[in-house]
């Protein structure tokens, strides 16, 4: 299962990406690039190693963006701050101009597990407490704080709650397709933008090849559609079983279960 994993995460978004280039520059130039001719110029063996080095090839380019798109899922909300949007959306907060919106140090692709926790925590099923005892603030659990709690009590119980362990493994399956989804379509992504740039600086004057873009964007547009699908899957999922342990255990404890987050 480790290799398929691999395989969807971090050699197939590289494949992806190098097989739509090959197509769409193939389509582009399809009146000066001809395949026939192209595969007699080189022998079987030839033929076969330039396979396996352009697999090769993929895997590393696919393990970089499988790489890149890891930084932006944490990461993405955080350049934000570089533009220095927080003084606006005070502001626009202030004068209610706009409710509810996404905390802009927040990545935006990550999982937000905020809602269940304040379920939990009005609930009294659980409690966060900072370094110092104190109650951490809604307002202070990112997503990110909010998916590492709920990722320590769901891994750390999931060996010794029957619940936990039978569900785990759809969960982790649907945690793997989520990513593949996700390196996969940053990855046609980055085809389609190597391929527009090029098409740029060096125009065909062929029309139909806007078609090219369109069926590109249509693909990516699928993908992302899967993405957010599998996406809810995972979280409501994950909140429901962690949910339903929670306040199973709180009668039979009598207490809370308090967690601390030190940072």
């Amino acid at each position: 299962m480790d290799e398929v994993k691999r395989f969807f995460r971090y050699t197939l978004p590289g494949l992806t990406c190098v097989f739509e280039l090959a197509i769409a520059f193939t389509i582009s130039f399809y009146d000066q690039i001809n395949i026939y001719c192209l595969l007699k110029a080189f022998d079987n063996v030839e033929i076969i190693g330039i396979v396996f080095g352009s697999f090769f090839i993929s895997g590393a380019l696919g393990y970089l963006i499988a790489n890149i798109y890891f930084g932006i899922y944490w990461k993405f909300g955080n350049s934000l701050l570089a533009m220095n949007l927080r003084p606006l959306i005070k502001s626009l907060r202030d004068k209610n101009a706009i409710k509810n919106l996404v905390k802009c140090d927040d990545p935006l692709l990550a999982i937000d597990f905020r809602p269940l926790i304040k379920s939990l925590r009005d609930k009294k099923a659980m409690d966060i407490l900072d370094r110092n005892d104190y109650p951490l603030s809604y307002e202070g659990i990112t997503k990110k704080v909010a998916w590492e709690i709920i990722a320590q009590y769901f891994d750390s119980h999931s060996a010794t709650s029957d619940k936990l362990r039978g569900i785990k493994p759809l969960i982790d399956r649907i945690v793997d397709i989520t990513h593949s989804i996700g390196t996969l379509s940053f990855g046609s992504s980055i085809s389609l933008i190597l391929w527009t740039i090029y098409i740029a600086f060096n125009p065909t004057g062929c029309l139909y090849l806007i078609l090219i873009p369109i069926g590109w964007m249509t693909i990516i547009y699928i993908l992302f559609i899967n993405y957010q699908h599998t996406k809810d899957q995972y979280k409501n999922l994950v909140s429901i079983s962690v949910a339903d342990l929670l306040l199973e255990e709180v009668p039979c404890l009598r207490k809370t279960i308090v967690f601390h987050y030190i940072r």
